[in-house]
């Protein structure tokens, strides 16, 4: 293994597993390693430039650095400094930017439109359960005079609920069914999935993080899966840290294989593990891998935890043959038994036997675990809880739900790949304001100092420059002579004169008004109108009208309010399948 992990290389040229092979093939740990070749050729091989997965994280950290507000201003220094000089440039390096506000303004104002999970029953037995309900409130529609003089009269309710909640008419009898009737097992089952959606902190943690990430990176994944001894787990997987196969659907239904990278550490993999202590080498190439696959990729040291490796999981998502073979005796009796899927009704090994054939083809999950920068694969094996819709039991429900509204021919945008343009423009004009700003001196004053000379103040003492200068500047008056001691005029009478600095001020004024120019564009463009930023009201107009108002600017983000509820609701059908499960085979 460590003469492997020497010689590691991630190929360009690696053919798909078929899916045609069988079942045991594909349960094999070789057609494993080969799905997870596939992802390192897919993902990780760098070519001439940067890998794809970190060239995808790359994208989502730079957006992340300007939804926060972390942007550094040197990299605009060079566009300010003379033929790229910028040593005598003493500029800010930290940016005042619009943009968190904004994002949170977004992310704040669609988290806090509160939702519930109704749970609906669609099958025949509840159908008819829910007409006869009707159908009794109707029949106490039309004998409701009746109803009422026979509680009247005898003290006797024979209505099927309360009068004063019986509907009057045909609309509030609708609103009722829709409100109020519901089945137990619809209302045990609404409180099972809060239930576990509270335990897993959905609405507190998960669901604000997913919609933080369908604004900031463009896209979101929520990961559901039943663990036999964890029970139902409910996470948000990171953007940059997914893998999924080639795809152009926005809501990667079509992916045959989809997982995430994890960094984790060492001794956590030894206890999941256990039986890998029992290889010297194998032992030693996990613990040395995290440090090789950042030396790989080119990564930082900051990005290699001491103690830690990087683990690729993944899902395949495939199909298997189940197949059965009937025989039916002379008494009519017919015995169904398991077969092999390549069993042959034509060459049956006793004349005496014959069967008949038949199959089913149904999705199957396969889950995987390989160290990246290794040839280890730590985990091949079927999914032990693989949940199946109950109105098609031959589909598998996934474990990664992802979602990307506005994705184009593999390329992912967000509100602020958007903003970053004009963010870029706003520090601009601010480091050439702080320029100005810098540059500005109070405003001088020109003294003629022959204007001053020989002022008599009459009583034979003469006033000194400095004593007109600070009766100047202390009362605003001065003296001076229009005509010297020989009678001779004064053109230098007027010794006085305040000297401007230049037009700075009116240049500062055109910089803050394109920059006030660049922050309407930076809310226009992604959507937002006045009064969704409470900060400035207007003062003549209603609250209701002013609430109505930032509703509708949510108009423009409505894509991410309905992908984020998309995620919610696959989590929910995950986690309804999930407790039938549990409660036919637990």
């Amino acid at each position: 293994m460590a003469n492997e992990q020497s010689k590691f290389k991630i190929s360009q040229n690696i053919s798909y597993p078929s899916h045609l092979d069988s079942f045991e093939k594909k349960s094999s740990k070789a057609f494993g390693k080969a799905v997870g070749d596939v992802v390192y050729s897919e993902w990780f091989y760098k070519g001439e430039g940067r890998s794809r997965f970190y060239a995808n994280k790359a994208i989502f950290d730079e957006r992340r650095i300007y939804a926060n507000g972390l942007v550094n201003m040197t990299k605009y220094y060079p566009k300010l400094g003379t033929n790229g000089d910028v040593s005598l440039l003493n500029l800010s390096k930290k940016s005042l930017t619009r943009m968190p506000k904004i994002v949170d303004l977004v992310v704040n104002g669609m988290v806090n439109r509160n939702y519930s999970i109704k749970a609906k029953a669609i099958d025949p037995v509840s159908e008819e359960n829910k007409q006869a309900y009707r159908k009794r409130i109707e029949s106490d529609q039309n004998t409701l005079p009746i109803i009422k003089k026979a509680k009247e009269d005898f003290g006797m309710d024979i209505a099927s609920m309360p009068i004063d909640e019986l509907p009057l008419n045909k609309e509030e009898l609708n609103i009722h069914m829709q409100m109020e009737w519901k089945p137990s097992n619809c209302l045990s089952n609404q409180l099972a999935i809060a239930t576990v959606m509270e335990d897993n902190e959905y609405n507190l943690v998960v669901n604000r993080q997913i919609v933080r990430d369908l604004v900031v990176d463009g896209i979101g994944c929520n990961f559901t899966r039943l663990n036999p001894s964890k029970g139902i787990i409910q996470k948000r997987i990171d953007a940059s840290d997914l893998v999924y196969s080639p795809t152009k659907d926005p809501y990667f239904r079509d992916c045959f294989y989809k997982g995430h990278v994890e960094q984790v550490l060492v001794s956590d993999i030894f206890i999941e593990y256990p039986e890998l202590l029992s290889d010297a080498e194998v032992k030693a190439e996990i613990v040395e891998s995290g440090h090789s696959w950042s030396v790989m990729n080119d990564l930082a040291k900051s990005n290699s935890l001491k103690g830690s490796t990087n683990i690729l999981y993944f899902t395949y998502k495939t199909f298997r043959e189940r197949a059965s073979k009937i025989k039916k005796k002379a008494n009519g009796e017919v015995i169904i038994d398991e077969a092999n899927e390549f069993f042959d009704t034509s060459k049956p090994k006793d004349k005496k036997d014959k069967y008949n054939r038949a199959s089913v083809v149904e999705e199957v999950l396969f889950e995987g675990a390989m160290v990246l920068g290794t040839n280890i694969l730590l985990k091949w094996e079927l999914s032990k809880s693989m949940s199946r819709p109950k109105s098609n039991n031959k589909k598998v429900c996934e474990q990664y739900h992802i979602i990307a509204p506005n994705f184009q021919d593999g390329i992912i945008t967000s509100l602020v790949s958007r903003m970053i343009p004009i963010e870029d423009k706003i520090n601009i004009t601010e480091l050439k304001a702080e320029q100005i700003i810098q540059g500005i001196t109070p405003d001088g004053i020109a003294i003629d100092l022959d204007a001053l000379a020989e002022v008599d103040l009459g009583d034979g003492k003469m006033q000194t420059v400095q004593q007109t200068l600070d009766m100047y500047l202390q009362k605003g008056s001065y003296l001076y002579r229009s005509s010297l001691i020989g009678g001779e005029y004064n053109n230098a009478q007027k010794p006085f004169q305040e000297v401007q600095t230049g037009d700075s001020i009116n240049k500062l004024s055109a910089l803050r008004n394109e920059n006030n120019g660049y922050i309407l564009e930076l809310t226009d463009v992604v959507g937002l109108n006045k009064a969704s930023d409470a900060s400035t009201p207007d003062k003549a107009s209603l609250v209701g009208i002013q609430k109505m108002a930032a509703y509708n600017s949510n108009l423009a983000t409505r894509h991410i309010l309905d992908a984020a509820g998309y995620l919610t609701l696959k989590s929910a059908i995950t986690i309804s399948y999930a407790i039938s499960d549990i409660l036919k085979y637990y």
